[in-house]
This record gives C-alpha cells, structure tokens and sequence, in this order.
C-alpha cells in the first residue's frame, strides 16, 4: 500500500517553514510506499517540468543550429565577395577552347587546326642540344650553333585565336625573335624533341608576352609527349596541380612546324623560373644569416658540386636521383647556406615518410 504526501510536509520541512514563516509550494514531491519491511521516498518531477525542459534545450540546439548555417553563409558570401578582383589564369583548354568539330571553311590544301599553331623559322640551321656521343655510345656533350653558343636566334609566329581555327598562312596573334635549343634528359634522345624558347626583343633582351592565354614571360617550354602515347599525361596532372597548390605551370596544346615542316602536337608549358620577373614567388637569402626560400630539382643533378645536396631520401635510399639546388644561384650560395637547405629539405622529407629522429 501507498501514500503521497507533499515535501514540505515532513517534520523538518515545516520546522524550517515555522521558523521563516513562509510557506511555499512544493516544487517536488515525494511517494511514500510501506511495506512488511521498509518504506522509501522517491522524489519525481512533474511530467509539465520535465516537458518544458526538454522544449528549453531542444529550442536552445535549434538556434545553435540557425546560427551556425548563418555564420557559414556569411563566410561563404564574404570569400565570393573577395575573389571577385581575382582573374583566374588556370584554364582547362579542353573544356574552354575551340573544338575540333567546330568546323572550317578553308580549301583543305593546308594544315588546319583547331588548336593554336606554333611557326618557328631558323634559317635552315639546326637548333642547338642534340646528343653527341662517342663509338661506344658514351655521351660527350650537346651540339652548339656554328658560332658556337647553346641556343640559336629564330623567329616565331603563333596564331591562338579562338574564334576560328588556323593556317599557316594565317596572320599571327604573335611575332617575336625567340632563343631555341633541345631540351631534356633522356628525352634528348628521342624522335620527337622538347624545345626551350625566350622570347627576345630587336636588342637582344627578354621579352614579356602572354603566350596562348596564359600570364606574360619570356620563357616557355614546347614539350612532345613521345613515350605518353595518350598525349594528356603533363597536360592533366599540371591543371589538377594548380587547383589545389599555390603555383602549378600553366599548359596548352598547341600544333608546332619548323621550317615548313609539321612536328605534331605539343603543350606549351610555363617553366619554374626564379629571382627577378619570377613565376615562383622565393624570398631572397638574408645577408648574414642562413635563411633563404629555395628552389630544388630532382634530376640528375649539376655540374656545380656545391648545388648537390645529400638528403634524407637520397641516403636513405628511398630514390637515386640527385637533388641539387636551383635558387639561390651560384652567386648567392655558399658552403653554409646549402647545408641549411640540405638540413631544412631532409626534415620534411623526414616528416613525409613519418620518420622520427630519437635523441637520447
């Protein structure tokens, strides 16, 4: 058997009461259950009390909630807000340009592209950077102009425009002198060559011009996909690159003739360039210190023996290849500086293959 009785109704519940003279309602009350044994007290809430506590924190993570989506539509306005100025210069040519099926009202008794087409006229002499080797095939040097400098002066003529497709007998969107010569590695050695050109002025000094779209320079590399028989391995992993990192080279395809002669198709790529007129933005060495933003190549290595840095990865034999500084330049690198490149390099090398150094 069972009884309810309120709280404030026990004996030191009204000893308090009489002695404040107040007495207020009960905000709880108790059951009182008696049998054979013993008799014990629950104390319970109301099921109002309980309901309007759960409408107070389901109300609360409501607007918790409401504000959090306001505050990320806010944010997101304000970022469009700010990349409004940005021009963007990462372009997917295949996405945006010209298509082969657009079609051409020309005669067809000459190359017709929908691509942009590079003209390249040296006067009949060869472009400089061919192999030379010996009888046993041993690698002895690269092919020189006949006046003996590593990169012949030619002429250039590219026609880029969108709106039509191209003809070597079209009118350029582009003249200029350029530099030429071979350029690679082992890619020196095959049927289809890689160029390196710098776009000259009539005095002999670089010029700055935007090439196909892309941001000016005055040094562009014409790579041949030769081994990558799908012709889109550069070309893809270069526009994947610069959508998430802060610089990645911009590239278009592009059909190349020298001399008259058709080459095929190419993609003209921005190279890594430093120092003054830089697309790479690195901090200079400060005098006095062994702090400098750097630039570093994986290759094959230099022939400046101070440039060559043994790194973690390469002592470690997690590859064979040679990383050699590009930047800082000869000038500015000393014995010191290079091995706080060396030191600075092989820690994060060391951080990307999870590699802790214990120090007792």
């Amino acid at each position: 058997m069972s009884s309810a009785s309120e709280c404030w109704k026990t004996p030191r519940n009204r000893a308090r009461a009489k002695r404040s003279g107040t007495v207020s309602r009960p905000l709880f009350t108790i059951s009182v259950r008696s049998n054979t044994a013993t008799s014990s007290c629950k104390m319970t809430r109301s099921a109002a009390d309980l309901a309007s506590v759960s409408q107070a924190a389901i109300m609360k993570h409501r607007v918790i909630g409401i504000v959090t989506v306001l505050l990320m539509l806010i944010t997101a306005f304000a970022a469009v807000r700010l990349d409004r100025d940005h021009v963007p210069v990462r372009v997917h040519q295949h996405a945006t340009a010209r298509q082969p099926d657009t079609g051409c009202t020309c005669d067809g008794t000459e190359l017709c592209t929908h691509l942009p087409l590079i003209l390249i006229e040296t006067g009949g002499e060869d472009i400089p950077g061919e192999p030379m080797t010996t009888e046993s095939g041993e690698e002895i040097g690269f092919t020189a102009t006949s006046e003996g400098d590593t990169m012949l002066a030619a002429s250039c003529a590219i026609m880029s425009d969108d709106t039509h497709n191209h003809h070597p007998s079209d009118q350029p969107d582009l003249e200029s002198d350029i530099l030429i010569r071979i350029r690679g590695n082992s890619s020196r050695y095959y049927e289809k060559k890689g160029y390196l050109l710098r776009l000259t002025s009539n005095d002999g000094s670089y010029r700055r011009e935007g090439v196909m779209g892309m941001a000016p320079h005055y040094e562009w590399a014409l790579h041949g996909p030769f081994l990558d028989k799908s012709l889109i391995r550069n070309y893809m992993w270069y526009n994947l690159a610069g959508e998430f990192m802060g610089y990645a080279p911009n590239v278009r395809f592009c059909e190349l003739m020298i001399n008259g002669e058709y080459k095929g198709l190419y993609v003209m790529t921005e190279t890594i360039t430093n120092g003054e007129d830089s697309r790479v933005n690195v901090s200079e060495p400060i005098e006095g210190m062994n702090k400098t933003g750097y630039v570093v190549r994986l290759d094959r290595g230099s022939s400046t023996a101070l440039k060559n840095i043994d790194t973690f990865t390469h002592y470690a034999y997690r590859h064979f290849q040679q990383l050699d500084i590009q930047y800082p330049r000869s000038g500015d690198l000393s014995q010191t500086l290079a091995d706080a490149i060396r030191h600075d390099f092989s820690a994060f090398e060391k951080s990307l293959y999870s590699f802790a150094v214990l120090i007792s």
